[in-house]
């Protein structure tokens, strides 16, 4: 069970970074362009990942475009059920507007 929750770490440690470069990219690819741009963070809150303890992950969503973002959605699926239960929260969110 060791094994396997350092490996879903190491997983969820990639995907973060991963998100960032990817929002990262965007940014770049959009820069000079009018219209919504958003640009997203995953953050643990913990100082520490230990087992068997509740992970506190913070999820930030900024439009730093010139016009609101519809139909946003936000998933997260660095989390196999198999290996990880939601406490409070959610993976999934949708939002109807981002100005």
């Amino acid at each position: 069970a060791r094994a396997q929750f350092e490996s879903t770490y190491r997983r969820f440690e990639e995907m973060s970074l991963l998100l960032v470069c990817v929002c990262v990219g965007f940014l770049a690819a959009a820069s000079g362009e009018e219209g919504a741009r958003l640009l997203a963070s995953k953050s643990l809150l913990n100082k520490y990942a230990v087992e068997g303890r509740d992970l506190t992950l913070q999820y930030n969503i900024y439009n730093v475009g010139t016009s609101a973002a519809l139909d946003v959605e936000l998933s997260d699926d660095s989390f196999p059920p198999e290996d990880f239960g939601i406490v409070s929260g959610m993976l999934t969110v949708k939002w109807d507007r981002i100005a």
